[in-house]
């Protein structure tokens, strides 16, 4: 086996691992069944049509919020919880509900800034609960959501991607809808963080929404078709079902939101003709960071960088 091979191979192990779901404070499984607590948050109003209807949805649907569990880790309240997704068809293994963190200061009041994120395919959405926690200190309160597709529903290949691609986007402006309805939460200083698939998502988001103040794409590649030939599909065929919905032209349509690449400079799957296509698409503000690491971003900078990024496009105060 080559080691292109081997890594297609692990790939989808650890796909499959993912999809096949855990528990509460992982990935939610179906069989769970919580109670639902009273809770009081109201979708906000100011959800913004875009004029590509495929991301149009009705931003008053209920949030019907169901608390697993709540705790307190390092001066963050820490809230493993779900709500009702934009349509009832929407993740039916999971009963048409958005598993997610909310992760909030400890302190009851305050202005806080608030940031969407969505994790990579090798890992649920505990991937940046260290990183929430800790900005949970400097006044953010951090929203979670575990990724539907392909993290626990599998892509298709086909035309029927566009799809569900479109629903997970959704997906992430009602994360936003839900992060500003939260108490003390500045719907002016919103941030968006994705890694792989979640990074691609993101610079989805950059053109179809511009209340967030700034993006963060980690590791992302700026085609769908990049990642099809991984997995065995067609990829000239799938360049043609994608293109109405491909990364690279989003974020190209994105506004004046500074958008931050971190990338890793091992990343054997990500060429760096790939990445420069991707970083040179952004009109708008922009800036490009390398790292000594592969697709896991584990090197020890990445975090201090974003972090950073995060700290003077939300306007965070000083440690």
């Amino acid at each position: 086996m080559n080691t292109k091979q081997h890594t297609i191979a692990i790939l989808v192990l650890v796909m499959s691992l993912v999809i096949s779901g855990c528990g509460p404070g992982q990935l939610l499984g179906p069989t769970l069944t919580p109670t639902p607590v009273p809770l009081t948050l109201t979708p906000t109003p100011t959800a913004i049509p875009t004029p590509a209807v495929v991301f149009d949805y009705d931003a008053s649907i209920p949030f019907d919020v169901k608390v697993y569990s709540e705790t307190e880790q390092d001066g963050a309240i820490v809230t493993d919880l779900s709500y009702a997704a934009h349509d009832k068809k929407w993740a039916p293994n999971l009963g048409g509900r958005t598993v997610a963190y909310l992760v909030r200061p400890a302190k009851k009041q305050g202005s806080f800034a608030g940031v969407v994120f969505l994790h990579w395919l090798a890992s649920g959405h505990q991937e940046f609960l260290d990183e929430a926690v800790a900005l949970a200190k400097r006044g953010v309160v951090s929203l979670l959501i575990n990724g539907q597709v392909p993290y626990m529903e599998n892509f298709h290949w086909d035309a029927r991607d566009v799809t569900l691609v479109a629903g997970q986007v959704i997906e992430m402006r009602r994360a936003i809808d839900f992060l500003v309805a939260q108490p003390g939460v500045d719907p002016e200083r919103i941030g968006v963080v994705g890694h792989a698939y979640g990074a691609m998502y993101t610079a989805l988001l950059s053109g179809v929404d511009a209340r967030p103040k700034t993006f963060v794409i980690v590791a992302g590649y700026p085609a769908w078709e990049d990642l099809a030939a991984f997995f065995g599909a067609n990829a000239d065929d799938y360049r043609l079902v994608m293109a109405p919905i491909e990364p690279v032209d989003f974020v190209g349509k994105a506004g004046s939101a500074p958008i931050l690449f971190q990338f890793g400079e091992m990343n054997g799957l990500l060429p760096p003709e790939d990445t420069n296509r991707f970083y040179d698409a952004v009109a708008g503000p922009k800036k490009i960071l390398w790292y000594p690491t592969g697709e896991r971003m584990n090197s020890k900078q990445v975090l201090p960088d974003r972090t950073d990024w995060l700290a003077e496009k939300l306007s965070l105060p000083a440690q």
